[in-house]
């Protein structure tokens, strides 16, 4: 793998990871060896996308909630 997309021993934090681009984000970097800490308020897709990335072999921590609230936490 190229040197620019090799993303091993890498940590990614993506925001809006349950849908749309952060969730394609997500996939794409565990693909590429990243491990992943994903946040967002959509519980369920946000369950999907981790399970997604694991099946790729990325470690993942998941947040549920709003990141702009201070409370936010794992």
């Amino acid at each position: 793998m190229d040197n620019l997309l090799d993303f091993s021993e890498k940590v990614a934090l993506i925001t809006g990871a349950a849908s749309g681009f952060g969730k394609s984000l997500a996939e794409e970097l565990a693909k590429r060896g990243a491990n992943l800490v994903l946040a967002d308020f959509n519980e369920e897709g946000l369950t999907l996308t981790k399970q997604d990335c694991e099946t790729l072999g990325s470690k993942v921590i998941a947040l549920t909630g709003d990141i702009a609230e201070e409370a936010h936490s794992e």
